[in-house]
């Protein structure tokens, strides 16, 4: 995290990391003509969702990982199926591990959903997985939806990141930002959930949106794949760093079922 005020920090990003997003743009869009060729819908989905995986992977530092899977908390509560889960997997573990894992409601950072093409009714699904995901009880508490400014020493609720990635959408390029941010404001007004379900939306090549302040930021060579980057690892630094260790004690639950007495 760093240690200088905003004010001090430059208005432009240091050119060797501006080059770096550039390039991860342009590689993120050669992986998706990559999985062109796959006839299988669920294959190419998968490749998609491998690619953004990768991306945050090779980035974040090593004590998060990145995987897919599935939420649960202490009352057996679910979580819909997630395409990136990401934790920090040098303080917590998996409840099931595999292709596909299993983790505890308190283990959970940020969730990715990754779209091919973002359509209303991809926005739709996702507003209610997001809702479904923040209806959880890690601690045996109800998740923040935001807190200001990431600290807020008299609220100790855990928060999830919830983010949209979509290789394209279908709403024309032209005043994309605009269209796309009223589309998101009416499905979430229609399933009478709060805007901010959806913590960011980034589209490759058209930018970032964040629902909850209204406000975007066109893609230009890589510069809103960055922000999009770096406001997930900002939320991963800070929510962590609040966060206890999971209580695993509490799913094994009193563990005296079972016991024989050989006095």
């Amino acid at each position: 995290m760093s240690k200088l005020p905003f004010w001090k920090r430059s208005p432009q990003p240091i050119e060797p990391l501006e080059l770096g997003f550039e390039g991860s743009l342009k590689s993120l869009g050669a992986d998706f003509l990559k999985s062109h060729p796959f006839q299988h819908a669920l294959t190419k989905g998968e490749e998609r969702e491998r690619t953004v995986a990768n991306f945050f992977t090779e980035r974040l530092p090593k004590r998060y990982s990145v995987v897919r899977g599935q939420v649960v908390d202490v009352r057996e509560n679910w979580s819909p199926q997630l395409d990136a889960m990401i934790f920090d997997s040098s303080r917590n573990f998996p409840i099931v591990s595999g292709s596909n894992m299993l983790l505890p409601a308190e283990a959970l950072l940020v969730a990715i959903e990754v779209k091919t093409t973002l359509t209303r009714g991809e926005v739709q699904s996702a507003y209610i997985a997001a809702n479904k995901l923040k209806s959880l009880r890690p601690f045996g508490r109800e998740v923040a939806y935001e807190r200001k400014g990431g600290e807020d020493p008299e609220d100790d609720r855990s928060r999830y990141f919830y983010a949209l990635f979509a290789y394209t959408s279908d709403l024309s390029e032209q005043n994309w930002s605009a269209q796309e941010h009223g589309r998101l404001k009416q499905v979430s007004t229609e399933e009478k959930l709060p805007v901010e379900s959806i913590d960011r939306v980034y589209v490759a090549g058209r930018g970032l949106i964040m629902p909850s302040q209204s406000r975007a930021l066109p893609e230009a060579d890589g510069i809103a794949l960055m922000n999009f980057y770096m406001h997930i690892y900002n939320f991963l630094e800070r929510e962590n760093a609040r966060r206890p260790l999971v209580p695993y004690i509490d799913y094994a639950g009193r563990m005296a079922a079972g016991w024989q007495d050989l006095s």
